[in-house]
């Protein structure tokens, strides 16, 4: 425990007496000593022990992203500022993979596989197209 240099003067001014009330007055200014703020800890590197709940499952799945690539990911990442919500966290992580990474998909979709520059009206001629083929 650490103390001001004016505590410790106030202190040995109240030692000097050994009255009572003087006792008392040490017991209060030893009571009053300011206890620094609680602050939470965070973390920069994901925590390892953290798994994805039923919601971040069904994020990544609805996202199309790999939930166990992701994951592998962001715990190799190590953040800027610090964190302290690791649901929240990985929530946005899926999010932001889905909207930046270039990466393999979980399961691509059948119809993005066509001409990238289609139009829709193309695009709804040529589905007509390949179901026709399929059924006769």
């Amino acid at each position: 425990m650490r103390f001001s240099p004016e505590t410790l003067c106030r202190v040995s001014q109240i030692l000097t007496n050994e009255t009572p009330e003087v006792l008392e007055a040490l017991r209060d200014l030893l009571a009053k000593k300011k206890k620094p703020p609680e602050t939470k800890r965070g973390w920069r590197r994901f925590p390892v022990e953290w798994q994805p709940g039923p919601a971040e499952v069904q994020l990544a799945h609805e996202l199309r992203l790999d939930i166990a690539r992701e994951l592998a990911k962001i715990r190799d990442y190590e953040f800027k500022t610090v964190r302290q919500d690791a649901t929240a966290t990985f929530r946005n992580w899926l999010r932001h993979a889905a909207q930046y990474d270039s990466g393999p998909r979980a399961a691509p979709r059948p119809h993005l596989r066509a001409v990238p520059n289609e139009t829709l009206l193309e695009r709804a001629a040529r589905m007509r197209r390949e179901e026709q083929e399929k059924t006769g």
